[in-house]
């Protein structure tokens, strides 16, 4: 799941380029692009469970809402390799119930 989130960044920054992702979502695409880049390199395996885990800010855990919502919701058309835009929503959604929407103090919200 967590290589996931990282390509849907990737996906989402590549498709809109680095002025109009920032100027969409309101987070800097650098960071984005580092927040990707520890989604796959900076796992470790949860303790006491079958999952990994990477700990995040409020900032990333934003970068990754922002990513979600434009593949979901934006112009982007592509998804990672065997998703449909149905399961980006899902993580997104997923993501809402567990941290509470809006909760990160991110104005982007989905555009249904």
């Amino acid at each position: 799941m967590l290589h996931l989130l990282a390509e849907v960044i990737d996906i989402a920054i590549d498709d809109l380029g680095d002025e109009e992702w920032e100027a969409r979502t309101g987070t800097d695409a650098d960071r984005a692009r580092a927040v990707a880049s520890r989604l796959r390199g900076e796992i470790v395996a949860a303790i006491s469970a079958s999952w990994y885990q990477m700990d995040a800010t409020a900032d990333e855990i934003a970068a990754v809402r922002s990513a979600l919502t434009e593949l979901a919701y934006g112009t982007t058309r592509t998804t990672p390799a065997g998703t449909s835009r149905l399961d980006i929503i899902d993580v997104l959604e997923e993501i809402d119930r567990q941290l509470g929407p809006m909760s990160l103090g991110q104005g982007h919200h989905p555009r249904a």
